[in-house]
């Protein structure tokens, strides 16, 4: 009895879906996604399954501005974000190459949230999970959640 009471207590994520909307959502009219052009499929479903999540808490989300790179270096995400990342972008989500430890993340956190304090958030491909029958988005492994 008391463990289902807790439970009830603790359990208020089905109380978020109940067409109830944020105090003061955060609406997305300009973002900028960068990704490699072979993972540009995957970032698609990934739009599509925050823009219908979203949905749901009544927050507004944008098609972003997507940036496919042709390469997966360092300065192909560097030059992106310095020539093509427009100044009023209020958020840029990164999706780096599986491929081994890719030395652009540093970089791109500097540039966006030092010099320009621009929020981003970068993940590698491999990390990203989309589950499109249940409308779930889960991007699993390490997350480095910074605020900037």
């Amino acid at each position: 009895m008391i463990l289902k009471i807790l439970k009830d207590i603790a359990d208020f994520g089905n109380q978020l879906y109940r067409n109830i909307p944020i105090l003061a959502p955060a609406n997305f009219q300009r973002w900028v996604a960068i990704v490699p052009a072979r993972d540009r499929a995957l970032l698609d479903d990934l739009v599509n399954t925050l823009r219908r999540a979203s949905q749901q808490f009544r927050i507004e989300l944008a098609q972003p501005l997507v940036i496919a790179l042709d390469g997966q270096s360092e300065q192909h995400y560097e030059r992106a974000v310095e020539e093509r990342v427009p100044p009023e972008a209020q958020l840029v989500v990164c999706i780096f190459p599986t491929t081994g430890r890719h030395s652009g993340y540093h970089r791109v956190k500097q540039l966006l949230c030092l010099n320009r304090g621009i929020p981003s958030q970068c993940v590698q491909s491999k990390y990203v999970i989309i589950v499109t029958s249940n409308y779930e988005l889960f991007i699993l492994g390490h997350f480095r959640r910074r605020e900037c």
